[in-house]
């Protein structure tokens, strides 16, 4: 969960990493050209692709490529969509 100032927490309360080395990761992201920031994200987005098939792959063993595109698609709509209206 991310509160107004940007920090990230669990909800315990308490992040897992202690403000003065939040305040350092964020000095340096700041100071990444915006192509690097971009590429990092869209690092991100591909690991997070990968782990998300894998785990679709594991549930479904016999579903396909296109199915488990699919299966993702559908998976990141929900995940999208408010908690109300989630199914």
């Amino acid at each position: 969960m991310a509160i107004g100032d940007g920090t990230l927490v669990d909800d315990s309360g308490y992040g897992d990493t202690s403000p003065d080395a939040e305040r350092v990761q964020m000095a340096i992201l700041r100071s990444l050209p915006v192509w690097r920031r971009l590429a990092q994200a869209d690092q991100l987005y591909e690991l997070t692709t990968a782990l998300a098939l894998a785990d679709l792959r594991r549930r479904h063993p016999r579903a396909g490529e296109t199915d488990l595109r699919r299966l993702l698609a559908k998976r990141r709509r929900a995940g999208a969509a408010p908690a109300s209206e989630r199914a």
